[in-house]
């Protein structure tokens, strides 16, 4: 006969009785399942607007204000972006304008009479500008194969990932709440040589039905770059065929 110790008979057995019995209940519920990829993306895309406005849409021209935080100066920025990898933008300053131009893999960069075709670093840094202003546009429009899934942020934003090539990625958090792109991480280099453009959005407005941020504030490093806060932003689908062609003596390509 099994003897049981004093203490259980007097303390301990009813709990014992219990968890024999299931009385206690069920234990801990499992955490749930972290969103996949594809889940994240599905839902950005309808928050955004959906895969259908996403998706047919060509290109938008943006106008704002930017704050150059690096310099110390304002300035006015306007932004023509088509959705086959080119972007033109020009900042003018009170003492000067800054002219940067991408197509595809080429980039320039100089004033507003005349650009060169720009260093590896600066064309880089101008891919992945172009990447978060159309980080919506091109989340809905990626295999799924190459959008990966990531740890949430320090926020606990849900994250995910897509890699350019071996240099280049780009990191996006979405808000768990909206499904909103709220915040781009664009990478390049590893290791040592890893640099590293953040971006966070807000003040999000409807624009023919899809949803674009209104502030973006950029940081390099532990310092905000720039704020950038648009005043007019609209679709474009037949973009002048000189809009991404360099002016002046565009240099060796």
């Amino acid at each position: 006969m099994t003897r049981i110790p004093e203490t259980a008979r007097t303390t301990g057995l009813p709990t014992i009785l219990a968890l024999c019995l299931g009385l206690l209940g069920p234990g801990p519920t499992p955490a749930a399942a972290a969103p996949s990829a594809a889940e994240l993306v599905a839902r950005s895309t309808a928050a955004h607007g959906g895969s259908d406005r996403l998706k047919e849409s060509s290109g938008w021209t943006m106008r704002g204000q930017v704050a150059s935080h690096l310099e110390g100066v304002n300035g006015k920025i306007d932004l023509e972006v088509a959705l086959d990898g080119s972007l033109r933008t020009e900042i003018r300053y009170p003492d000067r304008t800054e002219v940067r131009i991408l197509a595809g893999a080429l980039a320039w960069n100089g004033g507003r009479r005349q650009q060169r075709a720009s260093k590896r670093e600066l064309s880089d840094s101008m891919k992945l500008q172009y990447h978060r202003i159309v980080a919506p546009f091109e989340l809905a429009r990626a295999d799924p194969a190459d959008v990966v899934a990531l740890e949430p942020d320090e926020q606990g934003r849900p994250r995910v990932q897509i890699d350019w090539n071996d240099r280049l990625r780009t990191i996006y958090a979405i808000d768990p709440d909206s499904g909103l792109v709220v915040g781009v991480r664009g990478q390049m280099g590893e290791g040592e040589d890893l640099v590293e453009f953040v971006s966070e959005a807000s003040d999000f407005r409807e624009v023919e039905g899809v949803l674009f941020p209104y502030h973006v504030t950029t940081w390099v490093g532990d310092s905000i770059a720039a704020e950038v806060t648009f005043e007019r932003i609209r679709r474009e689908d037949d973009f002048p065929p000189t809009t991404f062609v360099p002016s002046g003596n565009a240099g060796d390509l």
